[in-house]
């Protein structure tokens, strides 16, 4: 094989002899295999984490961590003074945009793009509600919450109340006849705007005496009469009084 000048024979093949950064038997290592060479250009491209002609060095953003160049942004400091990366679940690799991000080892998630964390303590992205730690891959509330995600409260703040174990402010509750209580009506969500909380009705929901009350249950829409005067509607459904079986409480 005649290679062009600028380029090495190992092997049966020509190689960019910049880019080269060891000989093995039959092929040789390119860019440290920590970038990737630009057979145009005879150059390596180096990842993130690494710089130099042949990516042999550590990025100013990268420290040195068991022998490869990490970004930092995947370190962290344990307890007991080492480092880890990821978390020790996960590897850190290229993002977009000149990112790096954490590839997580199975049975464990990222909070964002960085960091790993058993997926046994996260939900909605949030690690164990940011009420509690994570420990043996079990949230551990802290004294005034519980749950497998310390989601519910054991209290709640002035103008809140207790619905199904979750502070609901007042305006959004929904107290029925036997006690019992629902968030707006059982049929909408509590959401904050700039004039404060209010109810937000779902599908064909209308907001009638403090409650979200779906079209089923209105039995006169001129006047908003709820289940004929006779029961309450709770989550789409009316509740007679007296036993009356009619859906509508007629």
């Amino acid at each position: 094989v005649g290679c062009d000048e600028g380029e090495t024979q190992v092997g049966e093949r020509c190689y960019p002899t910049g880019c080269i950064s060891e000989i093995g038997e039959t092929s040789p290592v390119l860019c440290n295999a920590a970038g990737h060479c630009n057979y145009k250009t005879g150059v390596c491209e180096c990842s993130i984490a690494y710089v130099g002609s042949l990516c042999t060095e550590c990025a100013d953003t990268a420290i040195l961590f068991n022998g490869a160049c990490v970004d930092k942004a995947c370190v962290t400091d344990e307890p007991d003074g080492s480092i880890s990366v990821c978390n020790g679940h996960g590897k850190c690799i290229a993002g977009l945009e000149d990112s790096v991000k954490c590839l997580c080892d199975q049975d464990y998630r990222t909070i964002g793009t960085l960091l790993c964390y058993p997926s046994s303590c996260v939900r909605f992205n949030v690690l164990c509600n940011n009420r509690g730690t994570c420990i043996d891959k079990e949230c551990v509330c802290d004294d005034d919450f519980y749950g497998d995600y310390c989601e519910f409260s054991k209290s709640c703040p002035a103008g809140h109340q207790l619905v199904l174990g979750y502070c609901v402010p007042n305006i959004c509750v929904t107290t029925y006849s036997d006690g019992s209580k629902t968030v707006c009506g059982g049929y909408g969500h509590c959401v904050e705007k700039e004039s404060g909380h209010t109810c937000e009705c779902i599908k064909d929901g209308r907001f009638i005496n403090g409650a979200c009350v779906s079209d089923a249950c209105i039995t006169n829409k001129m006047y908003d009469v709820v289940c004929s005067n006779n029961g309450q509607c709770k989550g789409g459904v009316c509740f007679c009084k007296y036993d009356n079986p009619s859906p509508t409480c007629s």
